[in-house]
């Protein structure tokens, strides 16, 4: 049978245990894991194409901040748009293109009561995918793509609310040395020019998540 002293000695050292535990987590400082889905827009990043390959799109991100620092990755789609094939009518009729884009974000979140503003910093693989028109040919029936690195440079700003957010980030989306940009015109399902070249567009988010 335990006596009432061996409960107390019993309940003081689990204290203890958990007082030892906690100080070493406390130490770490202030912990947030983001969880968020995404929807806006991005321009068009060059003005050779008869289509813009990121126009609306949809993600999310999830990530882990601390001490402010965030850290995490990010994905987007693009649904593009399409126009109608000026230069080989017969070929397919419209070009049609679209852009996946998967990476890491880096921030800082600035020390300010109620309203959060990260500026922050994402790098990761543009993937652009052409098909129909100018590009769809019986050697080339799918489209071609082209992957790129991407540098999204912008600024998160977003308020929480209990274990919510939302918010809104806008961003200069920046495709150094790219290459695959413009399409040929010559209907043989290449793509053409852009090599080396850089281009920029903008992207505008619309946000909403959960913080734990």
């Amino acid at each position: 049978m335990r006596t009432p002293a061996c409960t107390a000695v019993a309940s003081l050292g689990a204290t203890l245990a958990a007082l030892s535990y906690a100080i070493p987590a406390r130490a770490l400082g202030p912990v947030d894991i983001e969880i968020g889905a995404r929807a806006g827009v991005a321009t068009d990043p060059s003005s050779n194409l008869a289509t813009n390959p990121y126009g609306f799109g949809f993600g999310g991100r999830a990530g882990v901040s601390i001490f402010g620092l965030y850290g995490g990755i990010s994905g987007m789609y693009y649904l593009g748009t399409s126009s109608p094939s000026q230069t080989i009518p017969a070929a397919g009729g419209a070009n049609t293109a679209h852009t996946a884009m998967y990476g890491l974000e880096v921030g800082y979140t600035l020390p300010i009561p109620f309203v959060k503003i990260r500026p922050q910093v994402g790098i990761g693989d543009s993937v652009i995918s052409m098909s129909g028109g100018l590009v769809d040919t019986p050697s080339t029936p799918n489209g071609v793509s082209s992957s790129s690195l991407y540098l999204e440079p912008g600024i998160l700003v977003f308020v929480p609310i209990r274990m919510m957010f939302v918010g809104a980030d806008v961003n200069a989306l920046i495709l150094p040395s790219a290459s695959g940009i413009t399409p040929t015109q010559n209907g043989q399902g290449e793509m053409a020019g852009g090599s080396g070249k850089t281009y920029a567009a903008l992207s505008v988010h619309g946000q909403v998540g959960v913080r734990f």
